[in-house]
């Protein structure tokens, strides 16, 4: 199902790769702020651990170049869709799931651009493509008020357990419910840790054909609590399950922590 964003361009900053590509970040309605923070969502599947913790490690200095760091790095350990009733919640089978979910938070879209514009990154990079599949990537802005830490890598010793819950819908339906949310994960002890508001997406232009890196997501919410219980709990409140029904395509899933 496709997104119920306007896909209008609002701004755009690109880079020539090479003599006939280009790489563009759009705006994905007519007001996204591509000067602001940029939140990037990478969603995928992973071939090869091995291959992407090297390249992880190969292109951290670029990364922290560009003025950027991760607010979140796990993998699924439950996938809570089928235990939904599908007659009251429109989930979709798994073609949405991926395994791994990785957020970053950039200045904005020059520093993207600027770190992707780079040789060695695009090297590097041939090992991303070779460690992923299904890869899922789009810019989101940040909705949520809290205040967690953003970090440059490093292994997370916590016990904290979270839900994932990436969404389609409206923007009016996404920012208009942002303090229900919170108040309802409030009253099931959990912390509305992350959420996301699609803002651009990245484009890539060769030959003069265009293609758009696959984002079919318009939210993305990130749950913490001590125990998946607590979690479930919340997931399965009747106020949350009737938010859920305003939306389409709603994956929800346990994850673990890894950065």
């Amino acid at each position: 199902m496709s997104s119920n964003f306007d896909i209008r361009t609002a701004t755009e900053h690109s880079t020539k790769v090479t003599n006939s590509l280009k790489i563009s970040i759009n705006g994905a309605h007519a007001d996204a702020d591509l000067e602001k923070p940029l939140w990037a969502i990478n969603w995928f599947n992973t071939k090869s651990k091995f291959l992407y913790s090297l390249y992880g490690l190969l292109v951290f200095p670029a990364v922290k170049r560009a003025g950027a760091k991760v607010l979140f790095k796990g993998h699924i350990i439950n996938n809570l869709n089928n235990q939904t009733d599908s007659e009251t919640t429109p989930y979709e089978k798994d073609q949405y799931q991926r395994d791994t979910l990785l957020i970053v938070c950039y200045p904005n879209a020059a520093a993207f651009i600027q770190m992707v514009r780079k040789k060695t990154f695009q090297l590097f990079s041939l090992l991303r493509i070779a460690a992923v599949k299904n890869f899922t990537f789009g810019f989101t802005k940040r909705l949520d008020t809290a205040n967690q830490k953003i970090r440059l890598p490093k292994r997370y010793n916590g016990s904290c357990q979270y839900l994932v819950h990436h969404l389609q819908a409206s923007r009016d339906i996404i920012i208009e419910n942002q303090d229900n949310i919170k108040n309802i994960a409030e009253k099931h002890a959990v912390t509305f840790y992350f959420s996301g508001l699609r803002e651009a997406h990245l484009d890539y232009t060769k030959n003069h054909s265009i293609n758009s890196r696959e984002f079919f997501i318009d939210a993305l919410f990130l749950f913490e609590a001590e125990d998946t219980e607590h979690l479930e709990s919340f997931k399965d409140d009747v106020e949350y399950q009737l938010f859920i029904s305003k939306t389409q395509n709603s994956g929800l899933y346990l994850f673990a922590r890894d950065l």
